[in-house]
């Protein structure tokens, strides 16, 4: 009988735990991103199909990021077209090919992840 009461408690335990990590996860990756402009947009886009321990390994230029953003909205990824720059700028900015600004301090300003239109050529 009392093997049962531990069995039954160890069992409500687990769930709980599992129940709570489900919960929490989003807050803890949230957390172990680096605060910027674009990192709630990141999160929501990306965060929901994998980890952003994925993320937080790649090195990419803007354009790759680009690429690769558009690539996963293909694939079903939330990112909103509003948000779309701001979701490659965090990226390029933090995990870019050039070091992250230091903690605390403003990114710079980052160029549009979209390429601008053409001017037209010059009447002759």
């Amino acid at each position: 009988m009392r093997s049962d009461l531990i069995k039954a408690l160890t069992i409500s335990a687990a769930g709980a735990a599992i129940v709570a990590g489900v919960i929490l996860a989003p807050a803890v990756a949230q957390d172990a991103l680096p605060p910027g402009p674009g990192m709630e947009e990141t999160m929501k886009g990306c965060g929901g199909c994998h980890g952003v321990g994925q993320i937080m390994t790649e090195k990419r230029s803007a354009e790759e990021w680009a690429n690769t953003v558009t690539m996963m909205i293909t694939n079903g990824a939330p990112v909103e077209e509003a948000n779309f720059d701001k979701v490659v700028n965090y990226l390029a900015t933090y995990f870019g090919t050039t070091p992250p600004p230091a903690p605390g301090a403003a990114p710079a300003a980052a160029a549009p992840a979209t390429p601008a239109p053409a001017a037209p050529a010059p009447a002759q």
